[in-house]
């Protein structure tokens, strides 16, 4: 005795709102996934901007001697 699968039907619109959501969610994911990323980048960015202008705080001291 075999038992077939149910078959399933789904209209268009069933199938395009579910791609929509689909794609809506990675496109969500992938936006928080850049914004992580962007801080982290700002973060290494002000810090290294911090150090540079330190270095020519000191430079432009020992050249006004």
């Amino acid at each position: 005795m075999t038992t077939n699968p149910p078959i399933l039907t789904y209209t268009l619109e069933e199938i395009l709102s579910r791609l929509d959501q689909k794609i809506e969610k990675q496109f969500t994911e992938v936006n928080q996934k850049m914004d992580r990323q962007f801080a982290e980048v700002n973060q290494k960015m002000e810090k290294q901007f911090t150090e540079v202008n330190k270095k020519l705080e000191i430079i432009d001291g020992r050249l006004n001697k």
